[in-house]
């Protein structure tokens, strides 16, 4: 249930994140502020608190970075998704799980090399991510990137 509830999160985010990404710069800041919004919505309704390190940056002229919403989004559902993964683990470091993976899967390598990469990537003092936990990682990661 919770793994369904963090997948509805991050898809909530995904549609948030595609919508602004549609629109043109005069309204862009409007839609980032949206996507924020729900990002932080997000946060507090499934109950989890976040740290200044998953906040959204924001550029010189204080809008938020894109990017950064997004690595919020997926550290926000990886931290409900997967306690036990997320165990131990800073917002920065969760944080660079996305951002290895999204590399890996803009350079076109293939999905089972990925989720080996993700089962390694997720390893911590308790073990790693299963099969089926990598899988869901990846999608997760696939829809945000």
């Amino acid at each position: 249930m919770i793994r369904t509830s963090a997948a509805i999160a991050a898809s909530a985010c995904a549609l948030a994140l595609f919508v602004a990404g549609c629109e043109d710069e005069t309204t862009s800041s409007v839609s980032q502020t949206t996507a924020a919004t729900s990002a932080s919505a997000t946060a507090t309704t499934s109950g989890s608190e976040t740290s200044d390190a998953a906040a959204p940056s924001t550029d010189a002229k204080g809008e938020m970075s894109l990017d950064s919403v997004k690595v919020s989004s997926f550290v926000i559902g990886y931290k409900q998704a997967f306690p036990s993964l997320a165990d131990g683990r800073s917002d920065e470091e969760i944080g660079e799980i996305f951002t290895e993976t999204c590399e890996d899967i803009q350079e076109g390598k293939a999905e089972d090399e990925i989720l080996t990469e993700i089962s390694n990537r997720t390893k911590n003092g308790r073990g790693s991510a299963s099969p089926e936990e990598s899988k869901a990682i990846y999608e997760m990661i696939k829809v945000l990137c």
